[in-house]
């Protein structure tokens, strides 16, 4: 039986996050806690502990079809979770797990199956953003949404 290509590409982003330690050259240990799901699904979650990453579905633009395959842009929005103990080390503690999430996740323009056989085609962007905690949103975010190009068969 033959895997989805889109839950191999999901695997492949868990993987490739969850080389997220200081052992590996990180800021943070991040990469030790990663979930699937919502991040207010996190937050909720009183036995949580931080820093946390989410990875939760996110746009996914019209399939392209070629041939007898079709391009899936597999939307997915990669979520830090930061607790804002001290609130003054909170932007602090945004920017590490920030920069920890680009470095692991960014890969050389045209690299074709960056993160290994199994994984996407192709990896990009969208916008990302920060977010502070407020009355609102009770922990400091860190997201990064991306689509991870697959190929359906």
């Amino acid at each position: 039986m033959n895997a989805n290509p889109l839950n191999q590409a999901d695997q492949a982003l868990r993987d490739r996050l969850a080389q997220i330690t200081p052992s590996n050259g990180y800021f943070t240990d991040i990469g030790t806690r990663i979930r699937f799901g919502f991040a207010q699904q996190v937050i909720d979650d009183e036995e949580a502990v931080y820093p946390t990453i989410v990875i939760q579905p996110d746009e996914t633009p019209p399939p392209l079809l070629g041939g007898a395959q079709w391009a899936v842009q597999l939307g997915r929005k990669v979520i830090a979770l930061v607790d804002p103990g001290d609130p003054d080390e909170c932007l602090a503690a945004l920017n590490d797990v920030h920069a920890d999430l680009l470095r692991a996740l960014a890969v050389p323009e045209g690299t074709i199956k960056p993160w290994g056989k199994k994984g996407p085609h192709k990896v990009t962007f969208k916008s990302s953003n920060q977010l502070l905690p407020d009355t609102e949103l009770p922990k400091g975010v860190a997201a990064i949404p991306l689509q991870l190009w697959v190929v359906l068969g």
